[in-house]
């Protein structure tokens, strides 16, 4: 066992899922969607999630001003985009057309959810209402909310929400370096 500084304990927690937080519409240019691995899902009853945006992003702004979010979950095969999306550590500078939603656009759907866009093929999204946030901890603000509205591809999943197929979600382990969620196995029920 080695001793690891205090600072970079979260790296202990990898991979974490990769999900794209989307908020703002698209007609009043406030819109934004960018890449963080700080969340997962708290609770069935209701269904609810938590996420850790940093404070200073746009997308934070603007989750915290409207209190609604989206999540998409990106394929493997998207891993490239959401590298660049996720220009804070990538240092990606985008391709000159005014910032990386203008570059991403047609990528995204503004139609499945007034709360943000969403990517399009993803493996699954979401639309969250915030219930209560906390903003005076740490460089993060975190927000617990409930899923208001769900889908799925229906090659990964079906209409009850089971998996019917192996798919691959992008998983970053620290920076640069990711990794993927398949193969899928089972293990008998006792």
């Amino acid at each position: 066992m080695i001793d690891i500084e205090i600072d970079v304990a979260h790296r202990l927690l990898a991979p974490r899922l990769v999900g794209l937080f989307g908020a703002g519409s698209k007609s009043d240019a406030t819109a934004n969607i960018i890449p963080a691995s700080n969340f997962t899902s708290v609770g069935v009853e209701p269904e609810l999630v938590c996420v850790a945006l940093y404070k200073e992003w746009d997308t934070t702004r603007e989750v915290h001003r409207t209190q609604r979010f989206t999540v998409s979950i990106p394929r493997r095969s998207d891993v490239d985009l959401v590298w660049k999306m996720g220009a804070a550590y990538s240092h990606y500078r985008g391709d000159g057309s005014g910032g990386k939603v203008p570059e991403f656009i047609n990528r995204l759907d503004w139609d499945w959810s007034s709360a943000g866009p969403v990517l399009e093929g993803a493996i699954s999204w979401l639309e969250c209402r915030v219930l209560r946030s906390i903003t005076d901890m740490g460089d993060h603000e975190i927000f617990m909310a409930e899923v208001t509205k769900a889908a799925a591809s229906n090659e990964s999943y079906d209409s009850s929400g089971k998996v019917v197929a192996d798919f691959e979600t992008v998983m970053q382990v620290v920076g640069n370096k990711f990794s993927t969620s398949s193969p899928f196995f089972e293990l008998e029920f006792f």
